[in-house]
């Protein structure tokens, strides 16, 4: 820049303890180029990977279902089988209802059959399993035969029928 040689050499020759002039308060400047375009650019493709992920995501999701069982592990309530007396749900397994058939039945042994036979594993076969009586204070053998209803009738002790379904 030929003038910013002049004007050093000039002011190097006449006053060598002053500062160079600084421009005035509000005095306009040529600003820096800026790259805006790199900018926006970056901040349009966040958005549009945010949007794809959320999309995803939300397939994902609304597939699955939040909490739900996989496909095969899904079963539809069956409705509840004629003849039950008293009934009690959320057991554990496939078989979340039992229901007793008898009067002299008790809805806690209901609910132990119900606890023990998902606890063997059976899952709708017939099965041999063993469960507690808080009213007698004993432990029963308990037959459960598989039924082409989709049921399940346990029998033990005196007299004692119990139905599971899911």
């Amino acid at each position: 820049m030929p003038g910013a040689q002049a004007w050093d050499a000039t002011w190097q020759s006449s006053a060598r303890n002053v500062a160079p002039p600084t421009p005035a308060y509000g005095a306009w400047q040529p600003e820096p180029p800026r790259r805006r375009g790199l900018f926006v650019t970056l901040v349009v493709l966040a958005c549009i990977a945010a949007l794809a992920l959320g999309a995803t995501l939300g397939t994902l999701t609304s597939n699955m279902g939040v909490g739900a069982n996989t496909a095969a592990e899904q079963t539809v309530e069956a409705p509840t089988p004629q003849g039950v007396i008293q009934t009690v749900s959320d057991l554990p397994g496939r078989f979340s209802h039992a229901g007793t058939l008898t009067d002299t039945t008790t809805v806690e042994f209901t609910a132990n059959v119900g606890r023990a036979y998902a606890d063997s594993g059976a899952n709708g076969a017939s099965a041999e399993i063993q469960a507690y009586s808080p009213t007698t204070e004993r432990t029963y053998d308990v037959t459960c035969e598989a039924q082409a209803d989709n049921t399940v009738i346990c029998t033990a002790g005196r007299n004692a029928r119990i139905v599971l379904w899911p």
